[in-house]
């Protein structure tokens, strides 16, 4: 998973880590990526333009708070 800069080939910087590290979180409690697609190219546009879907949209049984935490990230 990498951020919106290194998609558009920019400055990486310590959001890319966090970014990142959002994403693991929301794979790990719901067992899915947060924008499945069929390749390398959709997947990365739809992290550039679609909304995030929250873990609790995706796996009802994980804690609604957690949702901030990812979101933030």
């Amino acid at each position: 998973m990498c951020g919106a800069e290194q998609i558009e080939e920019g400055k990486v910087s310590p959001r890319s880590d966090a970014y990142s590290l959002g994403g693991v979180l929301f794979e790990a409690l719901t067992g899915y990526v947060p924008f499945p697609a069929s390749d390398v190219h959709d997947a990365l546009l739809a992290h550039l333009s679609l909304q995030t879907p929250t873990a609790t949209e995706v796996a009802p049984g994980v804690p609604p708070d957690i949702d901030a935490v990812v979101a933030r990230a």
